[in-house]
């Protein structure tokens, strides 16, 4: 059966990229969590997707939305944490695409190491995570070093080596792991489609590869770069491009799928694992077709 990765926890059903989201979705028996990475400005990674803080979803001390563009990076650790996630801003298009979020007070922003924490739980033993590492496309590579450094550290201090993927959009950033985290697993992102998916709305990141014209050539220049895992969209996967994966032996997780049409697409094209907001719709789909 395919398997099921929560996508920011599961952000269809809870406020996204937080443990809140995190426990429930394990608790559900889902066994791998998406997240993102980005770095506070005291080097604190902070589970977080946008470089900058949200205003769909963030409130301040006052609890106000955030309407001011403040990077992640200009602040502390210790002031991020005071943004209360749980709510998202009903005056933005972004609670249009979730209406099924549960809205909550008291659900704040969060580090990576509360989440290696929580899976170190017996109860969490099966976790696996799959850290998607933001970064910014301009970057220096003695940037790049320090962020899997720092990662990797702390990785390896919650003996977790075998249960995280690093993945990222920013291949350079993934060629550090050969030399700094060996033993971690590297997923691939690529997205060569334009169109107005959510992801692309309410996210600033910016892919640092090449844009592809033909997927089918993909698969190639990952396993050529050491990947184990490709992760496009949805929408870009066809028979060929997967059948390129499997002749190099490349693992496929298509992400964000939502929409059961779609859902019920990828697991007959045999993807290895679908991402997605809503991991109840995977798992019914999965069913009914097992």
């Amino acid at each position: 059966m395919v398997r099921i990765i929560g996508h920011r926890g599961a952000r269809g059903l809870y406020p996204e990229n937080s443990l809140l989201g995190f426990m429930n979705v394990l608790k559900a028996g889902i066994e791998i969590i998406e997240l993102d990475i980005v770095f506070s400005k005291d080097s604190i990674p902070i589970i977080t997707n946008d470089q900058d803080i949200s205003p769909f979803f963030c409130r301040d001390s006052k609890v106000e939305f955030i309407k001011d563009k403040i990077k992640i990076s200009a602040l502390n650790a210790e002031e991020l944490y005071t943004n209360d996630i749980g709510r998202f801003n009903p005056e933005t298009e972004y609670g249009k695409y979730f209406p099924e979020q549960i809205q909550l007070d008291g659900v704040f922003m969060s580090s990576l190491q509360e989440l290696l924490n929580l899976v170190q739980l017996p109860e969490y033993q099966h976790a696996i995570l799959l850290i998607e590492i933001k970064s910014d496309p301009d970057i220096l590579d003695k940037d790049r070093k320090k962020i899997i450094s720092v990662l990797a550290k702390q990785i390896k201090d919650a003996n977790l080596i075998n249960r995280v993927i690093f993945h990222s959009f920013d291949w350079a950033l993934l060629s550090q792991c050969k030399h700094h985290a060996p033993g971690i697993l590297t997923s691939y992102l690529t997205k060569t489609i334009h169109d107005d998916d959510i992801d692309i709305q309410v996210s600033n990141w910016i892919s640092s590869i090449e844009e592809v014209q033909n997927p089918s050539a993909i698969p190639e220049k990952i396993y050529e770069a050491g990947g184990s895992i490709w992760c496009p969209h949805f929408k870009e996967i066809t028979k060929d491009s997967l059948s390129a994966a499997k002749k190099y032996n490349l693992l496929v997780f298509a992400w964000t799928v939502n929409e059961p049409t779609d859902i019920d697409i990828m697991i007959d094209l045999g993807v290895d694992a679908i991402v997605t907001d809503y991991p109840p719709r995977v798992k019914n789909s999965s069913h009914q077709k097992g």
